[in-house]
């Protein structure tokens, strides 16, 4: 039989509150196969905690509670000088000016969110993710302002378990945004790739 029948493996919910805990890193960029806006680049370099509870199996699905704490290092830089117009803002040459330039900054973000799997095999599973959280920004962009923000993922991955360790390897889009609380608020996107190792603890 080419399925793997998840749930004969798990007699209940888990005996700890956490059922796995890893650490990834990955790279993104607004420049990617998926598209390109000729304004601005965005690029980043990260590393999170992968923290998850499984809430509920069924069959070969399982439902996961996911929470991701991440840090970014990040580099934008505004592309289109027009982007900012003399009609928003009475300062328009020094932020033309300032924002031209590559800006280096930090993100500080959690994602909260659910993460459904479908095992394959006992060892080979795929997944899909939607998280959203709180983050603050280190610096301002033409785009959106420093401070608090919000980060939205959904992606998909795979992963491959062999005993007690899974590794993963995962695509994401993101968005950035404020919720319009301030502006600007046109907020950033990029596609991410990332790859990493968890602990499984209920096995």
């Amino acid at each position: 039989m080419c399925c793997y029948n998840f749930s004969k493996a798990q007699d209940s919910i888990s005996k700890h509150f956490l059922s796995s805990i890893g650490l990834h890193i990955g790279t993104s960029s607004q420049d990617s196969f998926l598209g390109n806006d000729p304004d601005y680049s965005h690029d980043n370099k990260f590393i999170n905690i992968q923290l998850t509870h499984i809430v509920k199996t069924s069959g070969n699905w399982t439902f996961e509670l996911l929470a991701q704490p991440t840090y970014y290092e990040t580099t934008h830089q505004l592309l289109n000088r027009f982007y900012i117009k003399p009609e928003d803002f009475d300062n328009f040459e020094e932020l033309r000016e300032r924002f031209l330039q590559p800006n280096d900054y930090q993100e500080y973000t959690l994602h909260l969110g659910l993460q459904t799997r479908y095992h394959i095999t006992q060892n080979w599973s795929m997944y899909a993710i939607g998280a959203v959280g709180p983050q603050i920004s280190t610096e301002s962009t033409e785009r959106l302002r420093k401070g608090f923000t919000f980060s939205d993922v959904i992606g998909l991955g795979t992963s491959y378990r062999y005993k007690n360790l899974r590794w993963d390897l995962k695509a994401s889009l993101r968005h950035t945004s404020n919720a319009q609380l301030a502006k600007p608020n046109s907020g950033h996107n990029s596609f991410s790739i990332e790859t990493g190792v968890s602990f499984l603890f209920n096995n």
